[in-house]
């Protein structure tokens, strides 16, 4: 962010999201950086101005296609951002676990009791962040019938997959969800490990 920005609350919004993002963008064995590389990632590829405000996202219809610009761009920066090498392989998965999780705190987790519809839709509309965790008991609480699916997810590994895998795996949570994909983390139980 622009140092001669005064601190104000969207800062201070930014820097939390971007905290959380790239703590849990960087729990893959496979792709290891810093905090400060994170941020560097976000800010360098503009997602911080989605943090902006709720006129900053994309419609829900155009929020899918959107994802994987954003997805595609971090990507490309990621080796300048973060090196490259063992240790530091920056995959879409890893994309879109940045993306989410600096998404999530800023629009999903947040007091909404007095969302419009529109916000409401395009909250519903936003990723959730995809790990180990979620996959594999979503495969073995067989959610949506889809146990199989969510096994092959989980055996990829969210920090391998391409754009195609982690398009489908959001394919398969907006068939579970209806459509309110953060639903889907009622199975993370992340939170008790």
């Amino acid at each position: 962010m622009d140092s001669r920005r005064p601190y104000d609350d969207v800062t201070h919004r930014h820097r939390f999201a971007a905290w959380c993002a790239s703590t849990a963008a960087n729990s893959s064995p496979n792709c290891r950086f810093s905090v400060a590389q994170g941020v560097r990632l976000i800010e360098g590829c503009g997602l911080q101005e989605l943090g902006e405000a709720w006129n900053k996202l994309p419609t829900v219809e155009d929020f899918d296609c959107r994802h994987r610009i954003w997805r595609e761009r971090l990507v490309a920066a990621a080796p300048e951002a973060i090196g490259s090498g063992e240790r530091r392989r920056f995959t879409p998965g890893v994309a879109a676990k940045l993306i989410n999780c600096y998404l999530k705190p800023l629009y999903v987790t947040g007091v909404t009791d007095d969302l419009s519809a529109e916000r409401t839709l395009l909250r519903d509309a936003i990723h959730p962040p995809i790990d180990r965790i979620l996959l594999q008991t979503l495969a073995e609480q067989n959610v949506g019938s889809s146990g199989r699916e969510w096994r092959r997810f989980a055996g990829i590994g969210w920090s391998n997959f391409t754009h195609e895998q982690y398009e489908a795996v959001i394919e398969a949570v907006k068939r579970v969800t209806h459509g309110r994909l953060w639903t889907i983390e009622e199975h993370w139980g992340g939170y008790r490990a």
